[in-house]
């Protein structure tokens, strides 16, 4: 059966267009006389009314959009559901219904890179056809899957996104792995990433120690052309920075100027120096900014690795595009970037940051009147982001020594309840020297230990211990087991990798 013949075959680069590979692939006999095309599972009925949805109303919306001789291997996620949202205002389909013609692209798509036409840049994996199921089964499906949905990532996914970190070098890792470091460390989506100058990493004037990121401008959707401001005009903000990101950049940014320096690397005619170059450039061209669908191939990639299935994500970009989705005023429709966000978004209510610090974080709306974006921005109000955000689960992986040569202070973990805050005075003179150390608890009867050493033998230790009245927090301090547990999750991954290492030696 012949389809779709009113239509070009081939792209302007010689390649197949979408109505090309529904030609080639719509129907085929095989030798033994039985059909192995994309009609193979249909009667004549659905076979002709299929062949009218593509022909009448998926092509032309593509053409539309697109353009006539528009290559399919170059159809992203942002493609097709423009289409898919063109079809929906135009003839007001129900979900279910776009979820069919979600089908119908997916197949003809598929078939493509099924047979090395390209390679696949979505990842949707299988696509259910709404359209052979029962309404009440896709209604129960689409339930069980609201409610469990992914929100975040599992302490061993963070922990080979770590390993995964650790492996990359800074003078050889793509800008997309840079990009990617930024979503996952920060909550950037992916074209704020995509938009970072190098100039946008530095430390607060006021706290030279505190690196931080800046968000101030994006690229627009499927370009890399940058407009200022991000997504919506809440977006613009100054975070703290993963430390381990800031040093890895901050490498980067070296090595850049080592190859600028040496006449390796050309800077554009409007660029001064590598400050003005694109944190999240295209592959290696250093010069040449990355655009947010390359960051979303790469994403699931990364995603990949860990062990997160095509299915997961083909799920989850389902509903993340429904119309419940929308109501709900989940702004992100891509899967890598929602993981990316909704992960960093639980870990800072685990950091005990506040609501309206959270949105601030991510870029929202902030909900709480007293609280101005401006404010927020303040050096000594991202200082006192940057003081919880250290307490970070992944920062806390290995055990730092205290850098103090005359003081240990020793405080164990209660009833997996470490103590809240440990504050040192220190008041010296010619005649004395004494240390005075105030400990409040987490929890009101908690025990105490404090052991202090010294190698002064003229220090005196004198153990004053009081039990005053305190109004104690209502906020959740779970910090400390969460990082007890990426602790144990990170000693028995080494611990797996080290066997791993012996027995291929």
């Amino acid at each position: 059966m012949l389809i779709a013949t009113g239509f070009p075959s081939l792209a302007y680069d010689s390649s197949f267009t979408f109505a090309g590979v529904l030609q080639r692939y719509f129907s085929i006999i095989n030798k033994e006389n039985v059909e192995v095309g994309l009609r193979r599972h249909w009667n004549d009925t659905t076979t002709e009314r299929y062949a009218s949805q593509y022909e009448k109303k998926v092509i032309p919306t593509i053409n539309e959009l697109l353009g006539k001789e528009y290559p399919i291997s170059r159809l992203t996620e942002e493609d097709i559901e423009l289409t898919l949202n063109n079809l929906r205002d135009q003839y007001h389909y129900s979900d279910s219904t776009i979820q069919h013609y979600r089908y119908l692209i997916w197949i003809v798509y598929r078939a493509g890179f099924q047979n090395g036409l390209y390679e696949d840049n979505i990842f949707w994996d299988e696509i259910e056809d709404s359209d052979d199921q029962d309404k009440d089964a896709i209604a129960s499906h689409n339930i069980e899957v609201m409610t469990r949905l992914r929100k975040s990532f599992s302490i061993d996914e963070e922990l080979q996104i770590i390993e995964w970190f650790q492996s990359l070098s800074p003078e050889t890792a793509t800008g997309e792995q840079i990009g990617l470091l930024i979503m996952f460390f920060e909550g950037f989506r992916n074209n704020e990433a995509c938009g970072t100058n190098f100039s946008a990493v530095h430390c607060l004037s006021k706290y030279s120690t505190i690196p931080v990121i800046e968000m101030l401008q994006t690229t627009r959707i499927d370009s890399n052309t940058v407009k200022s401001g991000g997504k919506t005009r809440n977006a613009p903000r100054v975070l703290p920075l993963f430390l381990a990101l800031y040093i890895f950049i901050m490498k980067r940014r070296m090595y850049l100027d080592e190859l600028v320096h040496s006449g390796v690397l050309h800077l554009p005619e409007n660029v001064n120096d590598v400050n003005d170059l694109p944190l999240v450039c295209k592959g290696l061209d250093f010069t040449v900014r990355a655009q947010s669908s390359d960051l979303s191939r790469e994403g699931r990639l990364l995603f990949q690795k860990i062990g997160i299935s095509k299915t997961v994500l083909a799920k989850l970009h389902q509903m993340l595009c429904t119309t419940e989705f929308s109501e709900l005023r989940i702004e992100e429709r891509d899967p890598t970037t929602y993981l990316f966000r909704r992960n960093v978004a639980t870990h800072l209510r685990q950091l005990n940051f506040t609501l309206p610090e959270i949105q601030y974080f991510l870029g929202h709306d902030i909900e709480d009147i007293q609280q101005t974006r401006n404010a927020l921005s303040s050096d000594d109000s991202v200082a006192k982001l940057a003081r919880k955000f250290t307490q970070h689960p992944l920062n806390n992986l290995q055990t730092e020594s205290l850098p103090s040569k005359h003081v240990d202070v020793s405080v164990p973990t209660v009833m997996d309840r470490d103590v809240c805050s440990v504050s040192v005075v220190c008041k010296t003179d010619t005649n004395n020297r004494n240390v005075a150390i105030h400990v409040t608890t987490n929890e009101p009867g908690d025990p105490v230990i404090v052991n202090i050493s010294s190698d002064n033998t003229n220090f005196s230790v004198t153990s004053i211990n009081s039990y005053p009245e305190s109004n104690y927090s209502q906020e959740v301090m779970i910090h400390s087991i969460v990082t007890a547990a990426y602790k144990r999750h990170y000693e028995a991954r080494k611990a797996f990798n080290a066997d791993l290492s012996v027995e291929n030696t």
